[in-house]
């Protein structure tokens, strides 16, 4: 892919600034001057154009941004730089449509991470104000904002800086002692530790893959090319190198693209740019930054990435913004597609908004008219043998493929009506009862389990129906046959 290189620039220079991006333009907002005068700046890009400037409700630095759906969300942050120490902010000021409101995080904190899945925002880690230690501490508070609402989960471990992606329904954070969270619906789900832990580590998503690049092994003395990539695809972690070791880079994306930005090692501040092709995956470089810089903020809008601000190699800080544009935005489009399963009858359903464009969050449906005989239906899964990624009706998923949805089926439990069984050899006592609600039927060499200690003549109008050489299997591992001249009795046999 061609990738062509212009600049421009923000209204104010500054650094540890944040971008996200709502579809429609790229918010950078926050940051601080050379002489770490915080600032509330929000320079807004549209369209091609940057926009009359607008203000965060309180300025600040170190925060994090993400959005969810056509809003924009600036949470935490350093207000100021006491002589007792940074003070953090629980604020978060939320953008949609050119209109502001105002929130907050459970616990006031900066140096935290921010990623949406498509349906929230979570809010992970960073420094609070330990009142008890009276210094800032690491923090494990995940807060989570989905339609207005916050809710609160954990990190497996509190961490002070920390790096966050997403891709599909999962959010991944990377802590500053080299554990990878995967929170899926807002969940954790699993942690792992990385092969080496550092901090100021750029991560962006492509595709199915999401890349954590960089970082300090020991803050300001050693840096790192180490580059952690997770694909969802696989549910698996491979490895790669950056050309040049640092931290502190930018990052941000471009249809198959995903670029590395700039910088700093212990004696330099770098103006490289790495690119990752996820088709073709393969590393190579582009154009440099036209200043070398760290600490700069990146997102992507349609075909062009911006880097924006961070802080020189003179101890200065920069308003430059280089813009990487890649060939025109052309949709693509996946499909989703529901299979019965092993269904005895009815249909799978019929998305009729399918195909989706690529990233487009997907409601998953429901069972339609599928039914299986002695079965109810449990969900949908990426594979028929339930292996794969599982999906309740309802939720939502970010297509970034074609999608086929495999129907769960449970053996179902029977509880309702009444039975009595007759004197078994094995011990069991008479006049047991159980409860149907709903006509059974085991297939020909078919089972059945059910959580009941035994069985005999059915009463009532509901009818288990044993073709040849079915079986029933009772808890306890006892196994129920129909006998001959039983007459309807249901025996069960050690």
């Amino acid at each position: 892919m061609t990738i062509t290189h212009s600049t421009s620039a923000l209204s104010q220079a500054r650094n540890y600034i944040v971008a996200a991006s709502d579809g429609t333009r790229i918010l950078f907002g926050g940051g601080a001057t050379a002489s770490n005068v915080i600032k509330s700046t929000v320079d807004i890009y549209e369209g091609g154009a940057w926009l009359t400037a607008t203000n965060l409700s309180q300025a600040r630095t170190a925060l994090a941004a993400a959005s969810v759906g056509n809003k924009i969300l600036f949470g935490g942050g350093i207000t100021s730089f006491g002589g007792s120490g940074p003070v953090v902010s629980d604020l978060v000021d939320i953008y949609q449509n050119g209109a502001w409101s105002v929130s907050s995080l459970s616990v006031a904190r900066s140096s935290l991470a921010a990623a949406s899945d498509g349906t929230r925002i979570l809010f992970g880690g960073g420094y609070y104000f330990n009142e008890g230690s009276w210094q800032l501490e690491p923090s494990s508070v995940v807060d989570i904002y989905e339609n207005g609402v916050w809710t609160t989960s954990s990190l497996s471990v509190p961490s002070g800086d920390v790096a966050a992606a997403a891709v599909g329904n999962k959010v991944i954070f990377v802590t500053d002692g080299g554990t990878a969270d995967i929170f899926e619906d807002g969940e954790l789900v699993s942690s792992t530790s990385l092969p080496i832990p550092r901090i100021g580590v750029a991560a962006t998503t492509v595709g199915t893959k999401v890349i954590f690049a960089g970082g300090w092994t020991n803050w300001g003395s050693s840096a790192s090319d180490a580059v952690d990539i997770y694909d969802s695809a696989t549910d698996s972690w491979t490895t790669a190198n950056l050309s040049t070791a640092r931290g502190q880079a930018a990052a941000a994306s471009v249809g198959t693209l995903a670029l590395f930005a700039g910088g700093a090692g212990p004696s330099d501040m770098y103006a490289i740019v790495d690119v990752y092709d996820s088709v073709a995956d393969s590393w190579t470089t582009t154009a440099s930054l036209s200043i070398a810089r760290y600490a700069a903020a990146g997102a992507s809008l349609g075909n062009k990435v911006l880097f924006a601000g961070g802080g020189t190699s003179s101890g200065g800080v920069s308003s430059a913004v280089d813009i990487y544009e890649g060939p025109p935005s052309v949709p693509t489009t996946f499909t989703v597609t529901y299979d019965g399963n092993t269904n005895s009858g009815g249909t799978a359903p019929v998305d009729g908004s399918s195909p989706y464009n690529a990233g487009s969050n997907v409601t998953i449906l429901g069972v339609g008219t599928l039914v299986k005989t002695g079965y109810t239906f449990s969900g949908w899964n990426t594979a028929a043998n339930g292996s794969g990624t599982a999906y309740a009706a309802s939720v939502s998923l970010s297509i970034q493929a074609n999608v086929t949805l495999y129907a769960q089926w449970t053996l179902v439990t029977v509880t309702g009506g009444s039975v009595t069984i007759s004197d078994t050899d094995d011990g069991l006592p008479a006049d047991n009862t159980i409860t149907l609600t709903q006509d059974l039927t085991v297939e020909a060499d078919g089972d059945l389990f059910l959580n009941v200690p035994s069985m005999g003549d059915l009463a009532g109008d509901k009818i288990i129906t044993i073709k040849p050489h079915g079986k029933i299997h009772l808890a306890g591992g006892h196994t129920v046959t129909v006998l001959d001249g039983t007459k309807g009795k249901i025996h069960t046999k050690p």
